[in-house]
């Protein structure tokens, strides 16, 4: 149930935000930020895909880290507190969709779009470290692959926050996309098969 609602709301921001850019006139990909197409007349298709892919990533989180903790075999102190950075992640991508970026919520949406872009930066750091202090994590392709992942959208986030120079409209966009692949792997690993059977394993000994 919880990967369908993940994978869900994953196609369901990806074909709203593209519908969104489509339907908005004259949208400038390289000029813009995301938050401009929930302002438009179509916003609701944008605002509605945040929202939803708040709420499944919150839950995504949280079902993870209350799986994990209930099984004889934990994963390192880093990573419980990677996936409590997500479930917040995903409190603040609900602000997000919510709190449009005009009038009077336009400075509650930017509160709540710098925060998650934070959070979401503590959140793949601690993931980093946790997945390789992690006994769960055996295989190399899956480890290296999310450490790399994991890395890069920390690395993105902290260009496009501090660096005067970096396009930040580009550097959001990049690190939305990054994004979503590393949910979708999330929901692949930990949903699907590798942490499942791994666990079984451990616990079998």
């Amino acid at each position: 149930m919880m990967s369908v609602l993940t994978i869900g709301s994953l196609a369901y921001f990806v074909l709203g935000t593209i519908l969104a850019m489509i339907l908005y006139p004259n949208y400038d990909f390289f000029g813009q930020f995301l938050s401009a197409l929930g302002v438009s007349k179509w916003g609701f298709l944008f605002n509605s895909a945040v929202v939803s892919i708040g709420i499944s990533t919150m839950f995504l989180y949280a079902t993870i880290a209350h799986d994990l903790w209930l099984r004889p075999v934990r994963p390192s102190f880093f990573l419980f507190v990677a996936l409590l950075f997500g479930s917040f992640s995903g409190i603040l991508l609900i602000g997000v969709g919510i709190f449009v970026a005009s009038g009077n919520t336009s400075d509650i949406h930017d509160l709540f779009a710098i925060s998650f872009f934070l959070v979401l930066m503590l959140l793949t750091l601690f993931f980093v470290i946790g997945l390789v202090r992690s006994p769960l994590f055996k295989d190399g392709n899956t480890k290296i692959g999310l450490t790399l992942f994991g890395f890069t959208i920390s690395l993105s986030i902290a260009v496009g926050l501090f660096v005067p120079k970096a396009n930040q409209y580009v550097t959001q966009k990049l690190v939305v996309l990054l994004y979503l692949i590393f949910v979708f792997w999330l929901t692949r690993v930990f949903v699907f098969e590798s942490l499942p059977k791994k666990i079984q394993t451990l616990e079998s000994k």
